[in-house]
């Protein structure tokens, strides 16, 4: 069990040639082809991790710093910050991933059920996937809060 505190942590890599190492358990994993990439998505033990390995990019949003602080993004739980949008550019997609909180809410788990877990206390972390695009959603009960993520994967025109 990890020591959770208000902060989230929301990790994007681009250009790597290999997945960062994420050690910790899988609890759900799928494939999934979104803008003609395929995705693999994990429900892991500090949140979620989402890689795309022709696109070289990877997506890790956990309750503890992982990797390069300087490709980290800190959001406090707390905060009513509203909306905070990421832009990573690759030769052929602009990726763009939004991130904000909620209060608490039980009923919002049925809208993510491609896969979903639920954790110790009632967290609960869950994915769906879309055409063009796929949101997250992690539960924190214990500050009633919510926390959301949108990544769209847009394809470059020439």
């Amino acid at each position: 069990m990890y020591q959770i505190d208000e902060h989230i942590h929301l990790s994007l890599f681009t250009n790597s040639i290999e997945t960062p190492t994420v050690n910790t358990k899988i609890f759900q994993s799928a494939t999934a082809r979104i803008s003609g990439h395929e995705f693999t998505f994990r429900i892991i033990g500090l949140s979620h991790f989402i890689s795309c390995r022709s696109l070289q990019f990877d997506e890790v949003l956990t309750c503890i710093p992982i990797g390069d602080e300087s490709k980290r993004c800190i959001i406090n739980i707390q905060s009513n910050a509203g909306i905070k949008t990421f832009t990573t550019n690759t030769k052929t997609h602009i990726i763009e991933t939004r991130i904000w909180t909620k209060k608490h809410d039980t009923k919002r788990r049925k809208e993510f059920t491609n896969i979903s877990h639920v954790f110790d206390g009632d967290a609960y972390t869950g994915i769906t996937i879309k055409k063009n695009s796929y949101e997250t959603i992690h539960t924190y009960p214990e500050f009633d809060k919510d926390v959301f993520t949108r990544t769209t994967i847009i394809t470059r025109t020439q």
